[in-house]
């Protein structure tokens, strides 16, 4: 949500006017201004031009909708991105039009935006020339750079928590008596069919992406984890049914210890490294 004030003087406007006047903005020379990565986007005032006597012209403009960028989200969702937009100008009726930033604009902005997931890092209005192609002719620009940081407490909340409850859902069967097999081997089992059924949901609500981020490596590690808690059990069945009780209570023993270890570990690494 964006408005963008654009200002030139035009000589054969000056003296035409005793006072400031609103005119249509089709009816005087004006410079055709683009949005380059706009997408789907409405403006929501009126195409007016205020004409001062001198020839001062103002022209203001809301731009409301979505626009491109280009992101990495290797690190989703602890990662920053770096929003743009691109306004530029090209030549029209043999005029050259020159953009020049006012950087003073920046004053006024608000220092939340409209996108509620996103916290503002830093924000910036630069001069530059925008090459649209290799061999394309550069065009007279401005640059607005909005460095952002995702904000992840949604994230905590919806997808780390409830997966650290599935992967404890599995610690629990090393407290299940070595005799109570029947009891042992379905717990686990019904934690992985937890954890496919909510990898399926999560699915509907993350990137679709070709690389493994972050939050990929946690849910491959998760699945990991509760993989080896079936493993063990699944071998404890074997050694219960051939007499080898102590050995079981031994390995329940230490999986007590270690699986919790193992998941506050990698729990660590992935989010904190």
């Amino acid at each position: 949500d964006i408005i963008i004030i654009s200002s030139w003087k035009d000589n054969g406007l000056a003296g035409r006017y005793q006072e400031s006047t609103s005119i249509d903005l089709k009816e005087i020379w004006h410079p055709q201004l683009l949005i380059v990565n706009q997408r789907d986007v409405k403006k929501s005032l009126p195409e007016m031009a205020r004409i001062e006597p001198d020839g001062r012209v103002q022209y203001l403009q809301r731009y409301t909708g979505t626009y491109s960028a280009t992101l990495n989200l290797q690190a989703f969702p602890l990662d920053r991105q770096r929003l743009n937009i691109w306004l530029i100008a090209s030549q029209l009726l043999a005029r050259n039009v020159n953009i020049e930033a006012d950087v003073n604009m920046l004053n006024y902005r608000n220092d939340q935006l409209s996108i509620s997931d996103w916290g503002i890092i830093d924000i910036a209005l630069n001069q530059r020339e925008f090459t649209a192609t290799s061999n394309s002719t550069p065009a007279s620009g401005v640059e607005l750079t909005i460095d952002v940081k995702r904000k992840f407490g949604y994230y905590i909340i919806q997808i780390i928590i409830p997966l650290l409850a599935i992967m404890l859902m599995a610690w629990s069967v090393f407290w299940i008596p070595p005799e109570a097999i029947n009891v042992r081997v379905p717990v686990v089992i019904t934690t992985m069919l937890t954890l496919i059924a909510y990898r399926f949901a999560l699915a509907q609500r993350v990137p679709k992406l070709s690389y493994i981020t972050r939050l990929d490596w946690f849910l491959l590690g998760s699945t990991g984890l509760v993989m080896l808690v079936l493993g063990a059990m699944a071998y404890s069945a074997y050694m219960a049914n051939a007499g080898r009780i102590d050995w079981v209570k031994k390995t329940d023993w230490y999986g007590r210890f270690i699986y919790p270890t193992l998941v506050v570990g990698f729990t660590l690494l992935v989010w904190l490294v």
